[in-house]
């Protein structure tokens, strides 16, 4: 009984270390995943505490990160950071399990980036009344510059192609004005007339497309009504 009894806590003892083992093995498995990465990661704790912050996430958001973990980023002098756990805090008021959407963060020395960011709460621990979170997010600023950069092109061709419309008229107008005035021709004031007028009216159409264009460009003016506030603080 007695060599029983030691021959099980043997083979618990052994059970136990290798539970152990494959989770160290596990654990360090995911720490190299997370170091190699090219998305940004970090999570917090029920206390809002760093509990994970890899080195694409410091490099992402221009933040050091050595002795960042177990700090609160609410203490932290990152204002992407702060971006982070107020969308965590609108999360909890709404009772969301996970979000996804793209911000504008400022890093170190005022660049501004473009962010896709996804959180995922996680359930309390025991004895715990909030869980913690986890954060991926990517840095999609050269994507927009890309889409605003193709944007920009479609519309410099539209207008491109608005303003060579008019031009043939005037050139074929100026052309027909010069032929009648080299010719000596009889009915070269009613050409004059008309050509004149063509070559005014598309000016004036172009002139008319540039003011529309310059007039999209300006920001619309502002129109301050009254309206509660409560609402929408809630909702930042």
């Amino acid at each position: 009984s007695f060599n029983q009894m030691t021959s099980d806590l043997f083979l618990s003892d052994l059970s136990l270390k290798e539970t152990n083992d494959e989770l160290k093995r596990r654990r360090e498995y995911m720490e190299t995943v997370l170091e190699h990465i090219g998305s940004g990661v970090l999570s917090t704790d029920g206390q809002d505490h760093l509990t994970t912050f890899n080195h694409s996430a410091g490099i992402l958001l221009g933040i050091p990160p050595e002795g960042v973990l177990g700090q609160s980023p609410r203490h932290l002098p990152y204002p992407a950071l702060s971006v982070f756990m107020t969308i965590l805090d609108r999360m909890r008021r709404m009772g969301l399990a996970s979000t996804e959407e793209e911000i504008l963060i400022d890093r170190p020395g005022g660049i501004g980036r473009n962010v896709r960011l996804r959180i995922n709460r996680l359930n309390p621990v025991p004895g715990e009344s909030e869980g913690g979170a986890v954060m991926v997010f990517d840095d999609v600023t050269a994507q927009r510059t890309a889409e605003r950069s193709l944007a920009w092109q479609e519309v410099a061709q539209r207008i491109a192609h608005e303003i060579k419309n008019p031009l043939t008229p005037i050139r074929l107008s100026a052309e027909r004005l010069q032929r009648k005035f080299d010719e000596k021709a009889e009915d070269f004031p009613v050409v004059f007339k008309e050509a004149i007028q063509t070559i005014v009216d598309e000016v004036q159409g172009m002139k008319h497309l540039v003011d529309e264009f310059s007039g999209y460009a300006r920001l619309p003016r502002a129109r301050p009504e009254k309206g509660a506030i409560v609402p929408i603080l809630n909702d930042v």
